[in-house]
C-alpha cells in the first residue's frame, strides 16, 4: 500500500496513460473549482448591497473548516496537476529519439493548444502566483493599512481592478487560461475515455 502511495506521489513506475489519467481528474477538478470560484465572485457584480454579501461570502470560505479541507484538496490537485504535465512532457520527449525535422510545422494529428499547454500552463501558474499575493495574501496575511481607505476584501478588489494596466492583463490571461482549459477539458475527457465512440 505504501509502494503505491510513493507511485501515485512520484509518478515512478507509472504508465503514461496512469499519468494522463491523474492530469484528467486532476484537470477536470480543477475547471469545477474554478467554476466555484467564478461563481462566488460574481457576487460582486450583484448591486445593491454587492459589498456586505461578498464580505460575508470572503469570511465564510476564509473560516468554514469544510472549505479549508477543500483548499488543501485544490493546492494538492494544483501540485499534482504540474508535477504530472512535467513529467509527461519529459516522458514524451525522452521517449522520442530523434527530433522533429521541421519544428515550426505542427503535425495534423496534433493542434496548436497540445503543442503550447505546457506554456499556457506556466503564463496561468505565473497568474495564480500574482492573484493569490493581490487578494488571498493580502486579506489574510499583509492587512490593509498600506492602503488608504481600504479595510475590506471588497474594496480592495474594486481598488485593484480601477487600474487599466491590472485589469488589462487580467483580461490577457483569461484568454490564455480560457485556452488551456478548453484543450485540457477535451483532453481531460479523452483521457478518462469519456469523449471516445464506445
Amino acid at each position: 500500500m505504501i509502494k503505491n502511495a510513493l507511485m501515485f506521489v512520484t509518478g515512478v513506475g507509472m504508465s503514461s496513460i496512469a499519468r494522463k489519467w491523474i492530469m484528467g481528474i486532476t484537470g477536470l477538478f480543477l475547471c469545477f473549482f474554478l467554476l466555484g470560484h467564478l461563481m462566488g465572485n460574481l457576487i460582486l457584480l450583484s448591486g445593491d448591497g454587492a459589498k456586505e454579501a461578498f464580505n460575508e461570502y470572503a469570511a465564510f470560505m476564509g473560516s468554514n473548516p469544510a472549505v479549508q479541507v477543500l483548499r488543501i484538496v485544490t493546492y494538492a490537485g494544483i501540485l499534482f496537476h504540474i508535477f504530472y504535465a512535467i513529467a509527461l512532457s519529459i516522458k514524451n520527449k525522452s521517449a522520442r529519439k530523434q527530433g522533429y525535422a521541421y519544428t515550426n510545422t505542427i503535425p495534423k494529428n496534433s493542434s496548436l493548444a497540445s503543442k503550447i499547454m505546457l506554456h499556457l500552463g506556466a503564463i496561468v501558474l505565473i497568474f495564480l502566483g500574482l492573484h493569490l499575493y493581490s487578494f488571498w495574501y493580502q486579506h489574510n496575511f499583509i492587512g490593509y493599512e498600506s492602503l488608504n481607505n481600504i479595510d475590506n476584501l471588497y474594496d480592495l478588489v474594486v481598488f485593484r481592478f480601477s487600474d487599466l494596466k491590472y485589469s488589462a492583463f487580467y483580461v490577457v490571461v483569461m484568454f490564455f487560461l480560457g485556452y488551456h482549459l478548453w484543450h485540457g477539458f477535451q483532453s481531460g475527457f479523452q483521457s478518462l475515455g469519456i469523449n471516445h465512440p464506445k
